[in-house]
């Protein structure tokens, strides 16, 4: 895994990208959001056999096996209540979580979820910025894996907060509805934190291009 990182005394030049299904190269225009004294950051999508070590290999398995698992747990959530809720789990009356303290912590935990669902995109790309931007040279290549194994965990972590305050809602008043449309939405942006070398070239050109 390599940085492209290239400098000109007049003019930035353009970073390429190899790809192993079409052995042609790509050379995109450097975007007009870079500065022409500021280096485009770009990642090495080039995963042929000859090019990867195991060692990277075994990160990008172990990456994906955390995606994996931390995208389950809405399902896990989910089937835990639906057998709670089967097995006749008390919970508060209609009466009792319609009104007072009760029904203010629901709007809160409502609240919370939505919150989250709309500002994802917003919330991970701070923590994008705050693992990625410091690295002004465009090196640092050891520490990126690291970097976004740690960005993938905490933004699906972050996501996981939509099912959770649902949960916390269920608990309150057994209402299963809640919980089912709150994880269906939590699974259905999972798939942006799916960890390959593609998205995280993508994501930082995006860091790079907020600078």
């Amino acid at each position: 895994m390599l940085y492209y990182t290239l400098f000109g005394n007049r003019k930035l030049h353009s970073c390429c990208f190899v790809s192993v299904i079409f052995p042609s190269v790509f050379s995109p225009q450097p975007s007009a959001g870079f500065a022409p004294h500021q280096p485009s950051v770009c990642y090495n999508t080039g995963m042929s056999k000859s090019g990867i070590s195991a060692q990277e290999k075994k990160t990008w398995m172990w990456m994906k096996l955390v995606w994996f698992l931390l995208s389950l747990l809405p399902v896990v959530v989910f089937i835990a209540a639906y057998l709670l809720k089967e097995r006749g789990v008390p919970s508060m009356t209609e009466e009792e979580y319609g009104q007072g303290m009760p029904a203010v912590i629901q709007y809160i935990l409502f609240a919370v979820g939505a919150t989250v669902f709309f500002f994802i995109d917003g919330m991970s790309h701070t923590l994008a910025r705050y693992l990625f931007g410091r690295d002004k040279t465009g090196t640092g290549d050891d520490a990126l894996p690291g970097k976004y194994a740690i960005y993938i965990s905490l933004s699906l972590l972050m996501l996981f907060l939509i099912t959770l305050s649902a949960s916390w809602g269920f608990l309150l008043c057994g209402n299963l509805v809640w919980l089912g449309l709150f994880a269906g939405a939590n699974l259905s942006l999972v798939y942006k934190y799916y960890p390959s070398p593609r998205n995280l070239s993508r994501l930082l050109v995006r860091v790079v291009q907020s600078k």
